[in-house]
């Protein structure tokens, strides 16, 4: 468990696991730092829960490679780095529920590749930028197992004027997309 710390201005990112099962993440306050706010690879039943995550030179909350975990109440903002993503799902991550949490002012708000099962539902987006998404889902490449498969549903989006709330990849598997809000372009 890891909770209640304080990590900023750090050279080296935040708490970065990897093969972290049964994990729970909570209450700490991050910003700051060079590198990922939060990341996992090849995390399990891994809880990351009302965590303020700011000012990251990249993805702020991130997971690789894993299975059944839950993002929730996160605080997410001013994540502008090179792919400084504020939530982000990637090559092979499955039954993701992202439930409750505010990304505000950063790159793309939330983006899932090559990953199945991710449940985006009930979180606030805001992204007054006029050249961000608020979710972008890449397809999957030739060679991979499984095209990307995700719910968005329950959400607002307080997006851009120029670029969409949530950009689609042609090679996507599945996607049910319902009950949001939209300030801006849509899809």
């Amino acid at each position: 468990e890891l909770r209640d710390n304080r990590i900023t201005t750090t050279q080296a990112g935040g708490i970065v696991l990897g093969g972290c099962d049964n994990c729970i993440i909570e209450r700490n306050y991050i910003g700051s730092v060079h590198g990922k706010g939060i990341f996992q690879n090849k995390a399990a039943n891994t809880i990351v829960r009302d965590n303020e995550v700011f000012q990251t030179s990249s993805t702020a909350i991130g997971f690789y490679r894993s299975d059944e975990c839950i993002i929730q109440g996160n605080y997410v903002h001013d994540c502008n780095g090179h792919h400084g993503n504020g939530l982000t799902f990637y090559l092979g991550c499955h039954n993701m529920l992202v439930f409750g949490n505010k990304v505000i002012r950063g790159n793309i708000s939330l983006t899932a590749q090559q990953s199945e099962g991710i449940y985006v539902i009930n979180n606030i987006l805001y992204n007054p930028d006029s050249h961000k998404y608020g979710i972008a889902i890449w397809g999957g490449r030739p060679d991979t197992a499984f095209p990307p498969d995700i719910t968005v549903d329950s959400m607002i989006f307080i997006n851009n004027l120029v670029y969409g709330s949530i950009v689609v990849s042609d090679s996507i598997g599945h996607a049910v997309i319902r009950n949001n809000i939209v300030g801006g372009y849509c899809i």
